[in-house]
């Protein structure tokens, strides 16, 4: 279902209690999209924080995979800036998982560049990054 803003905030205990989700537009521009609890994509035997999780990892994984997924966003109708925050979301989610398997410390030896040997006078690495 699509509504306006001002109606949306008229019908909010209703919009609440269905199961339908809601489009919200503010001069026909999409603002946002409200899922009620009872939503059939949302079902409310599940834990909500694991349920958008997960939707978010599947995301950043189509993302991955897809090489036009921006071209293919704007087509939709997403707005740019809501794109820029999806690509801000998969920097800061690499950079984490990036740190979390350094701090692992599991196979360092195996990657390149992390051994603990010496290295010989004049090989510094970090000019080459």
């Amino acid at each position: 279902m699509k509504m306006g803003i001002k109606e949306f905030r008229e019908r909010i205990a209703e919009v609440a209690s269905g199961d339908e989700p809601v489009i919200v537009t503010h001069h026909g521009r999409r603002v946002g999209r409200f899922v009620p609890e009872g939503a059939r994509g949302a079902p409310a035997d599940v834990d909500l924080d694991e349920w958008v999780r997960e939707r978010e990892e599947f995301g950043r994984r189509w993302r991955a995979r897809t090489p036009d997924w921006r071209d293919k966003l704007k087509a939709f109708g997403i707005a740019a800036d809501e794109i820029a925050q999806l690509e801000e979301m998969d920097t800061a989610a690499d950079g984490h998982k990036r740190a979390g398997s350094l701090q692992s410390g599991a196979g360092d030896a195996a990657r390149p560049g992390t051994s603990s040997a010496r290295r010989a006078p004049g090989d510094d690495r970090s000019k080459r990054r």
